[in-house]
């Protein structure tokens, strides 16, 4: 968790030295997005209200989860989740094409009672247990925006990167987090305006 922490911090730091640095004339602009997506960490689907920083050929992107659709089988179930993106435009945002790659820090919990199903069809189900399931996703990739305004655009990515899970429970909650490790794909859509 530490090492996640310090990888962030660094990287904040030299994308801010790298924009103070870059050149004279600065291109700045704040903005909204909606980011959907869906991760095979979690297994759900996500909408993502988010607040864009751009400057120069970065953004910055902060944002929180709703998830309006669940795969997993479950009852009573809360999903809340926190998103970071980070995103390199290497030719820019002034095309009508732009594409960039990014690198997304997510941490999503979810708490609920979970549901079993019978085999061979029967339609009763029985609960077991309220859990509290932690993720904490790291991925990279690659995706392009597509200008549909002068400052509004829509756009996808594909990341792929690692994934680690567990368990909450009182005192060994960190211990119990990193339980799983495993690889992460993650397929996401975005509407957003830059002002």
């Amino acid at each position: 968790m530490n090492h996640l922490i310090v990888f962030f911090a660094l990287l904040c730091f030299s994308f801010s030295s790298y924009c103070q640095t870059e050149s004279k004339k600065k291109e700045r602009h704040f903005g909204l997005a909606i980011n959907s997506g869906v991760a095979i960490s979690a297994l759900a689907i996500n909408i993502n209200p988010t607040g864009i920083f751009y400057i120069n050929r970065h953004q910055v992107e902060l944002g929180f989860g709703l998830y309006p659709v669940n795969v997993r089988t479950s009852i009573d179930e809360l999903i809340w989740s926190g998103h970071l993106n980070y995103k390199y435009y290497p030719s820019g945002i002034n095309k009508r094409f732009s594409s960039y790659m990014v690198t997304s820090l997510s941490y999503t919990q979810k708490e609920g009672g979970y549901v079993m199903n019978y085999p061979l069809g029967q339609t009763d189900y029985f609960i077991f247990g309220h859990n509290k399931f932690r993720y904490i996703s790291l991925t990279g990739g690659y995706g392009f925006d597509i200008k549909i305004l002068k400052n509004g655009y829509i756009g996808s990515a594909l990341n792929v990167g690692v994934f680690t899970a567990g368990t909450g429970f009182q005192s060994s909650a960190l211990r119990k987090l990193f339980e799983e490790f495993g690889l992460d794909v993650a397929f996401r859509l975005n509407i957003g305006y830059r002002f």
